[in-house]
């Protein structure tokens, strides 16, 4: 006997997952069902004698630890076939048949958030991972197995899943190309009138082979399955497009521009030919540089050993960025950036460089990237998006970035290596993301009283000098760093011991008095970060604490009115004149910072079924954020 849409619901509720109606067109029964979702029977039982035909639809993300990858079926493209052709091997993935005849992959979400992942987004995608290959993650829904013609198809249910593969991962992280014009294609195709359904496959096939970034076998796998459900027969198509390709990339090859420009030659840093003293040499250095550049001490510390460790960075797990950032132009954020130029290896210096140039030239030519006016450079979005990337994988050894790569008539998948020193210099802030992976050195102008030396090209032996005894340095003491382990101060957050930990291994190896100053002086640059952090998602979620230990009595609950009344209250705070509105800020952009600690959740409570939030959610997150 088959079970009622009520018994499913109710055995999902038991077995920990939240849930809320669907109809069988599969949109919500419910309004705001992203915080009306409930692990409560009494309500499910409310909800599905209203609707006994109601499916049951499971909120994927965070609260049920579920991601969903949706194979679609079309009558003109068919995401599990495309799937099949790069993923063949079966990763235990619970598997369920879906109304259309395609396929719901089940993996957990929580388990699959990875540190070296940076801030990868795990929410809905639609054909991003490959055409008809959706997800839905953070924020999106599926419906249930059990629930009409969705079934459970390979022996494996919802308890047996696991963490998403490296492969998905991998796709989602590398932003691949658009297959928007693949699927324009296989649509055409489909609804071409009869008798001009081969004529159309050819032109498609032949537009496609010629200038897409998309691998052949998938624009194959992709128009062929378009072809068949057009009604044309299995040779027909290979024919046509055997014909197609051979044509298109023909004459691709035929219209290839000749190489412009000229090849691209790092210098390499000579190493000075005795040994050289750690002490004499940073003493040197500071002199140097000094005679350039007008620094704090703590600035000027930071970065000298920085410089050391481009010289020793294949002996590190991370490589911080620089940022070297001021409030306006002429505070010698370039000067400081020209000076480093000539104290470290391989430099690579640009004002742009697109995301293509940027990867290769890391991974051929192991430099050291120096970035100026990131800040223009970094305004594009599109341009942007895939650069941070960049940036945010290459802080870790390890690092790389996924493309599909032309072989013969066919397309590999190939990684670059991204790992690499890198210092970027602009106005400004830059994204949350690069920020956190950054030492930052915040110039100003000098002062009338303050000079430095002209920076003359040809006069510049004091600086190259000082550059081959550092690679000296790095030479003799490289193989020694990995075996230190300094004390990192606890002052410092996570992601600023990581970034610190390098240049506290170079510190230590020069000597105890030299690390007990370097790790003064990363607390202190730290602490000139953290100032400045502008994260307000996690400034309201210290606010709010606050608010919540200024309370006698501060109960279960708080209502979203008296939340805002006393955040508004806070002295200081960009609260109660929201972006300088005179008004103080609404339950809505409440609800939107708070979206981002996904145990925190709007709610009902009370007779009066007030709108607010659980104390004891926000405590879950302040042992993470506060």
């Amino acid at each position: 006997m088959s079970k009622s849409n009520l018994d499913i619901a109710l055995s999902y509720v038991r077995a920990g997952f939240r849930i809320f109606p669907a109809g069988t067109d599969k949109k919500p029964l419910v309004r705001a069902w992203q915080t009306k979702a409930t692990l409560d029977p009494d309500a499910v039982r409310t909800w599905w004698s209203k609707w006994p035909d109601a499916m049951v639809a499971l909120p994927t993300g965070a609260d049920n630890d579920l991601y969903v990858v949706d194979l679609d079926r079309k009558p003109w493209c068919d995401g599990v076939a495309i799937y099949d052709l790069f993923q063949s091997d079966d990763d235990g993935a619970p598997l369920v048949r879906t109304a259309s005849g395609g396929v719901h992959r089940y993996y957990k979400f929580n388990s699959s958030l990875r540190p070296d992942l940076g801030k990868l987004d795990l929410g809905n995608t639609a054909s991003k991972i490959a055409p008809c290959v959706d997800t839905r993650g953070q924020g999106g829904y599926v419906i249930a197995a059990g629930s009409g013609a969705y079934q459970y198809v390979n022996g494996l249910d919802i308890d047996d899943r696991k963490p998403i593969t490296a492969w998905i991962l991998g796709m989602l992280a590398a932003g691949g190309p658009s297959y928007k014009p693949l699927l324009k294609a296989c649509e055409t195709i489909y609804s071409a009138p009869e008798g001009t359904r081969n004529d159309v496959l050819n032109t498609e096939a032949f537009k496609l082979s010629k200038k897409s970034r998309i691998p052949l076998d998938m624009v194959r796998t992709a128009l062929g399955e378009a072809a068949r459900a057009a009604g044309l027969d299995h040779y027909e198509i290979e024919a046509t497009l055997d014909s197609a390709f051979g044509a298109g990339q023909a004459q691709q090859a035929q219209a290839q521009p000749s190489p412009m420009g000229r090849a691209v030659e790092l210098a390499d840093v000579e190493p000075w030919p005795d040994p050289v003293d750690g002490l004499h040499l940073l003493g040197e250095m500071k002199t140097v540089i000094r005679r350039y550049v007008v620094l704090t001490d703590d600035q000027l510390r930071a970065v000298i050993l920085w410089v050391l460790h481009a010289h020793c960075v294949g002996m590190f797990f991370i490589s911080p960025r620089l940022f070297i950032s001021g409030p306006t132009k002429r505070c010698g954020k370039s000067r400081l950036l020209d000076t480093i130029k000539h104290l470290v290896p391989r430099p690579l210096a640009t004002a742009s460089i697109s995301m293509s140039a940027m990867f290769r030239a890391i991974d051929q030519l192991q430099p050291t990237i120096l970035i100026d006016e990131v800040d223009n450079f970094l305004s594009n979005r599109e341009v942007a998006s895939d650069i941070v990337g960049i940036l945010n994988n290459g802080h870790e050894r390890g690092g790389q970035v996924l493309r599909s790569v032309a072989a013969g008539n066919d397309f590999v998948l190939q990684g670059f290596k991204v790992f690499a020193p890198t210092v970027l210099c602009g106005i400004g802030r830059l994204r949350d993301t690069v920020m956190d992976r950054s030492i930052i050195i915040n110039m100003t102008r000098k002062l009338t009283t303050e000079t430095v030396a002209e920076f003359e090209l040809e006069e510049l032996h004091d600086l190259h000098e000082v550059a081959r005894k550092a690679a000296r340095w790095g030479q003799d003491n490289a193989a020694s760093l990995t075996k230190l382990k300094p004390e990192l101060p606890a002052a410092l957050h996570d992601r600023a011991r990581d970034n610190w930990k390098p240049l506290l291994r170079i510190a230590m190896a020069i000597s105890p008095d030299v690390l007990t100053v370097a790790q003064k002086t990363a607390v202190a640059l730290a602490a000139e970060e953290d100032e400045d952090d502008d994260d307000l998602a996690v400034l309201l979620l210290r606010d709010i604490k606050t608010v919540y230990d200024d309370m006698d009595r501060p109960g279960d609950h708080i209502a979203t009115s008296t939340l805002i009344g006393a955040l508004s209250a806070l002295i200081d705070s960009p609260w109660g004149d929201w972006k300088g509105q005179g008004k103080p800020i609404s339950g809505r952009m409440l609800r939107q910072l708070l979206k981002r600690f996904p145990r925190i959740r709007l709610t009902r409570y009370g007779a009066a079924q007030t709108r607010g939030y659980r104390w004891k959610e926000f405590r879950q997150e302040w042992e993470h954020f506060t």
